[in-house]
């Protein structure tokens, strides 16, 4: 038993605390409570576990995140979290337990951004803990090699295969107009799919972000990623034909559907006007690149196939931006600029003519 100051009515607060190897160890320990107690932010030790923990944060958390955020952070706590510290108590959680469990998350083979997301569940529950002043401080915030996510490598097509591979969608699939519009916008999938001609001014020639396909496919959910993704994006006569051209097309499948149409109001859908999932427009976008001959790319690289030829256009970061609606120019840049090594030349080449064309 050891004296550890005083309360607010003077009286002794006294506490009882084993398992240190040396009295050293134990001293620095009294000395470490006597001056958090002096200063007033002692935290009296809870012997819940962090897995009951996690389970009461998590409860509140999932009210304020989207529902495909809290399906991932429920696998992550369940899957990974859990099993491999949830039984310590959380008054006793250290840096070194997180450290190890980004080890072990490593050795698993996961996907650096998987690792990411699973550390900030953690770190994000932790801090939450230590605001409640369930704990004296968030140890995750203290380890040494904290994840990054490590970029893979963009792989884009160029203009002529971009050529070929619309030409021979045109007419083989009915899924050409979810392709033509991810590389005309630069559109994510799920931006593509939820896409209802309402959200088309053909007069000014703009398309409007409103609503998304969610990962499942199997609802529309109003709003966007983030707020920046929440966009208008111009397009230009060649998509507004093309647009024409489906939405004739689509008026032909809903007569010949004998009244089994339902009209969502979607760009892209099945030819009952049902949702197309995600699945299935992936499916048939690997299809139609084997048929065509292009090389193999992801769909979602349709997207970085839009922001590097805008670029190597020489078309202004910002507006790149906008169109794909990052929150920042520096996610733009960052993800981009490496795949136009002859913009600084040709920025260099272009000031000189500028500024030193009478000199020469």
């Amino acid at each position: 038993m050891a004296e550890l100051g005083k309360d607010a009515k003077g009286n002794r607060i006294q506490k009882r605390k084993g398992g240190f190897k040396t009295k050293k160890e134990a001293e620095t320990a009294l000395a470490e409570v006597n001056t958090s107690i002096n200063k007033g932010t002692y935290i009296e030790p809870s012997k819940q576990l962090f897995k009951d923990y996690l389970a009461e944060w998590f409860a509140g958390k999932a009210y304020g995140i989207g529902k495909q955020t809290a399906t991932s952070y429920d696998m992550y706590i369940r899957v990974h979290i859990i099993p491999f510290m949830g039984d310590v108590q959380l008054s006793k959680l250290n840096s070194t337990h997180i450290q190890n469990f980004i080890t072990h998350l490593n050795d698993k083979g996961l996907a650096s951004s998987t690792v990411k997301r699973i550390y900030t569940v953690v770190n994000t529950s932790l801090v939450a803990a230590a605001r409640m002043k369930v704990i004296s401080e968030n140890p995750a915030a203290h380890i040494v090699t904290k994840p990054r996510v490590q970029r893979k490598e963009v792989v884009v097509w160029d203009e002529s295969e971009v050529q070929v591979f619309l030409d021979r969608t045109k007419a083989t699939t009915r899924h050409h107009i979810a392709f033509h519009l991810a590389l005309a916008t630069g559109m994510r999938q799920g931006e593509v799919l939820g896409l209802r001609w309402s959200d088309v001014d053909f007069e000014k020639s703009l398309v409007q972000i409103r609503q998304t396909v969610t990962h499942d496919g199997k609802e529309i959910k109003t709003g966007a990623k983030t707020a920046s993704s929440l966009r208008s994006i111009a397009i230009d006569q060649a998509t507004i034909k093309e647009l024409k051209r489906h939405r004739a097309k689509q008026a032909e499948e809903k007569l010949a559907s004998g009244g089994s149409y339902t009209d969502l109001g979607l760009i892209t859908c099945t030819a009952l006007g049902n949702i197309t999932t995600p699945r299935v427009l992936s499916t048939a976008f690997d299809n139609a690149i084997k048929k065509s001959g292009v090389p193999r790319i992801r769909f979602h690289d349709l997207r970085h196939t839009h922001a590097s030829m805008l670029l190597k256009l020489n078309i202004n970061s910002k507006v790149v931006q906008e169109r794909l609606g990052h929150s920042s120019i520096q996610m733009t840049l960052d993800l981009y600029s490496h795949l136009c090594p002859n913009m600084q030349s040709d920025a260099a080449n272009i000031l000189g003519e500028a500024l030193f064309k009478n000199t020469m």
